[in-house]
């Protein structure tokens, strides 16, 4: 019988596996799993950044999460001038997808959102793996004046006149120990709303040591400038191809989600659940991980059976 703590189920652990040369995070489900989901990371990120979100899905759930290819834990080769595309990404998780086989619920944040989206539309007929439900943070999806304007110019470098892109090549790369970049970090407004642990996830799966004693990036600075500058703006092509029904969440501070691209996401899809927070912002994952959970369960209870109830398991008080 699960062990329960006022009506809730009791968190399961959450295991660092391989795959090659791919490292990503596993969660197994309490008995016979009711549904088994993939979330995808952000630009810059690592999966373990949403740990706190994984913790809250209800533990019948088994759960997977892949450090994409130049972040995080894996060790695939990730050469910046051979990055023209968010292809590669979507090429990687498809691959996972299919070896590790089965039904998915695929879930994504910013980028992740759009590789989900890819992947899903890549494994239409697949015999190896299916995509049920599609669960989108706050994806890349500019509107349509962007999505014509910005593929044809991404050739000619365009892409790295984005702010972020700019500013990523400029990111510090190495610190004396993971101790030094907290104790930088911590005092950044940006981190003052995440929730308790997950700044520490970051910086703990968010870096390599070093021969010299050191830590660096485990995403590169060029690494993540390029990525930035050549994101994946015709993505409506990926959600045409798909056919499984969706859950959106969206900030009103900074989204990059506008509303008339909102409008062109619903249209082509089955909306099983939807957020809007005006004051929430690009980071809904790390500060208000509990939305991610009731999302993927809203999205599994839409399409699975209909008395099935989920519910987030009690959470210990030192994670």
């Amino acid at each position: 019988m699960d062990q329960e703590v006022n009506g809730a189920p009791e968190a399961l652990p959450i295991e660092r596996r391989t795959l090659g040369e791919f490292s990503y995070l596993y969660r197994p489900a309490k008995g016979e799993a009711v549904a088994r989901i993939h979330f995808a990371h952000a630009t810059g990120f690592h999966a373990g950044v949403y740990r706190a979100m994984i913790e809250r899905l209800d533990p019948r759930i088994e759960v997977f999460a892949l450090d994409q290819r130049g972040h995080g834990q894996t060790r695939a080769e990730a050469n910046p001038k051979r990055l023209r595309s968010w292809k590669i990404y979507i090429d990687d998780l498809t691959t996972f997808l299919e070896q590790i086989g089965g039904d998915f619920f695929l879930g994504g944040h910013s980028m992740g959102g759009v590789v989900s989206m890819g992947a899903e539309a890549r494994l239409v007929g697949s015999p190896k793996a299916r995509v049920k439900g599609l669960l989108l943070v706050e994806p890349v999806a500019p509107s349509l004046p962007m999505r014509v304007m910005l593929p044809p110019l991404q050739p000619l470098g365009v892409g790295f006149l984005i702010p972020l892109a700019q500013s990523a090549k400029k990111r510090r790369e190495y610190f004396p120990s993971r101790d030094a970049v907290y104790d930088s970090w911590s005092k950044k407004p940006l981190f003052d709303k995440w929730a308790p642990g997950t700044l520490e996830a970051y910086i703990r799966d968010g870096f390599i040591d070093t021969d010299d004693g050191q830590v660096r990036l485990a995403c590169a600075p060029l690494w993540e400038s390029h990525t930035f500058a050549y994101s994946e703006a015709r993505y409506i092509r990926h959600l045409k191809k798909g056919k499984s029904p969706i859950a959106l969440l969206r900030g009103g501070e900074g989204s990059t989600c506008s509303s008339s691209a909102r409008n062109d996401i619903v249209r082509l899809r089955q909306v099983a659940y939807e957020f809007f927070d005006e004051k929430a912002n690009h980071f809904i994952p790390m500060e208000r991980p509990e939305l991610l959970a009731e999302a993927f369960h809203a999205l599994i209870q839409s399409t699975e059976a209909s008395d099935l109830s989920l519910k987030s398991p009690a959470l210990r008080a030192n994670r």
